[in-house]
């Protein structure tokens, strides 16, 4: 069985120039799974217990997501149950955006997101 599944924590908002410089913008709080979160561990936890798994490995990773427009990351954060209640200065973004890029070489936005990804083999 494999576990993956974001983590609730602050994630990471850069400005990604055409050059490929990353300016840090700021965080998002990603807290809006946090009960959910809470129930996954502990039906992992429960099925460790009842020795229907065992753990094999795991790991942590860093998924990026790109947006072109502040607009699209605000509607991305509209559909996500962990960023649906975020404080998301979606303008404060795109001007950032506007300023360090140029109509031939816009910038991006980049949003880190820390993934988990656990593996386990039936008992």
């Amino acid at each position: 069985m494999l576990d993956l599944r974001p983590i609730s924590e602050q994630n990471l908002v850069e400005i990604v120039t055409a050059s490929g410089a990353a300016v840090p913008f700021g965080k998002i709080d990603a807290y809006g799974a946090m009960e959910e979160d809470r129930a996954a561990h502990q039906a992992i936890e429960h099925a460790l217990a009842e020795r229907w798994f065992i753990h094999e490995s795991g790991m942590t990773f860093d998924f990026e997501s790109y947006w072109d427009t502040a607009a699209e990351l605000r509607a991305f954060a509209r559909c996500s149950r962990r960023l649906r209640e975020a404080k998301l200065s979606a303008d404060e973004i795109e001007e950032r955006r506007r300023k360090l890029g140029s109509p031939n070489a816009p910038a991006r936005i980049r949003f880190h997101r820390t993934m988990m990804l656990n593996r386990y083999r039936a008992c």
